[in-house]
């Protein structure tokens, strides 16, 4: 049976200073759950890389908060999957219903960006939902398997570690 996937998304939070001070006590008092749960950090782009070098020894996954659908180019503020890669990312948040409404981020630009993952061996913790007034509406279902539907479109193998929160 597949583990459980427990994955904090730090969002727009923790400066490099409180970075450091909060893995050093997260991983003092880890519990021994990394053999029946997996455990996944998104932290923010400016901690990546030192995340890596705090959890080099420790069980706890790496994510990004989202990436570019671009390999690379002059596209300011994007984050190319090879940067995530050099910073030691093994997974990446596509969907987050945040960047959905804020950043207007549709399933077709969703669709890129998880086939990209998927390309480069980095795991999609995929986000689907509604928002409230669609579930007042009734269209809860509807709406997930829309995104569902035009996220996965053209995917054709979808692997085993692929999440969907």
């Amino acid at each position: 049976m597949r583990k459980i996937s427990i994955a904090g998304n730090w969002k727009m939070h923790k400066t490099l200073d409180e970075t450091a001070l909060f893995l050093d006590e997260f991983l003092m008092k880890l519990p021994k759950l990394t053999n029946k749960v997996d455990i996944v950090i998104a932290a923010a782009f400016t901690s990546l890389a030192l995340v890596k070098e705090r959890l080099k020894l420790s069980p706890v996954y790496l994510s990004a908060q989202t990436v570019s659908q671009h390999l690379q180019g002059a596209y300011t503020g994007d984050i190319s999957i090879a940067m995530l890669k050099s910073c030691g990312c093994t997974h990446c948040i596509i969907g987050h219903s945040e960047r959905r409404k804020e950043h207007n981020e549709h399933n077709h630009l969703l669709n890129k960006k998880l086939a990209l993952c998927l390309e480069n061996s980095i795991i999609p913790i995929y986000c689907v939902g509604e928002s409230l007034a669609q579930r007042e509406d009734g269209q809860t279902l509807l709406v997930i398997e829309t995104q569902l539907k035009e996220g996965l479109r053209d995917i054709a193998v979808v692997p085993d570690n692929f999440i969907i929160a």
